[in-house]
């Protein structure tokens, strides 16, 4: 069951993360889409290898 999960835990995380952190930049009056850009940078760089994972796993499903 844990397999199945984490890939929907993934992507919604990845979906998630640009919101939360345009709503915090606004909040602090800061740009919310450099805030986004910092954030999309960041989940790319950090989980390259699991992301690809992801995909695959969906695709064999």
């Amino acid at each position: 069951m844990r397999r199945r999960l984490q890939p929907v835990l993934e992507n919604a995380l990845a979906l998630f993360v640009p919101f939360v952190a345009y709503l915090a930049a606004e909040v602090v009056h800061a740009s919310g889409v450099i805030a986004v850009v910092v954030a999309g940078l960041y989940l790319s760089r950090t989980s390259t290898a699991s992301r690809s994972a992801t995909r695959l796993q969906g695709w064999s499903t």
